[in-house]
């Protein structure tokens, strides 16, 4: 699996809090449940993509909306949002998943899935963006519980209707 996916896959995935760190700034989605199914999956996919050295995160699941989950969190860090790439449909919070990508006009272009879900990242440590973070979350809608690279193509066999919180923290 590309880097980017494995990114991809890691953002789109849910958390609660890790004890002890920016206890300030962190708080636990209400009646959201942790998910330790889906945080094996992405430690190993991340494994596999070497990129989970140093890194640990914690996801849990809310039937509660985007909007307010979202709400919940705002305000106790910078949001980020993720930007849209060449041949990908995006608008405010909500952007279409990869079904691949292709060279075009504008370099590598993304050929659309299908699938749309809303996204926001908020950065709890002041970092500038998210490669520069360290403590993070991403909240989204729906729940991408698994993406599948192949050839090339990516699909999404585990699409669930639920909002993902996934914390993410950089040792």
């Amino acid at each position: 699996m590309s880097r980017w996916a494995t990114m991809l896959l890691a953002a789109f995935l849910a958390a609660p809090a890790l004890p002890g760190v920016a206890a300030a700034q962190w708080a636990a989605y209400p009646g959201a449940v942790r998910d330790a199914a889906l945080e094996a999956k992405a430690a190993e996919q991340a494994k596999q993509a070497n990129m989970g050295a140093g890194m640990s995160s914690t996801i849990a699941v809310s039937q509660d909306s985007f909007e307010t989950v979202h709400a919940f969190y705002r305000g106790r860090g910078k949001e980020f949002v993720l930007p849209a790439r060449p041949g990908q449909a995006a608008g405010g919070y909500e952007r279409e998943l990869p079904a691949g990508f292709r060279r075009g006009a504008n370099g590598m272009e993304v050929i659309p899935s299908g699938i749309k879900v809303k996204q926001v990242i908020i950065i709890l440590d002041g970092a500038a963006d998210i490669a520069a973070s360290k403590d993070w979350i991403s909240i989204s809608r729906p729940l991408i519980g698994e993406v599948v690279q192949r050839d090339g193509a990516m699909t999404y066999p585990d699409v669930r209707d639920a909002t993902a919180i996934l914390r993410t923290i950089k040792q």
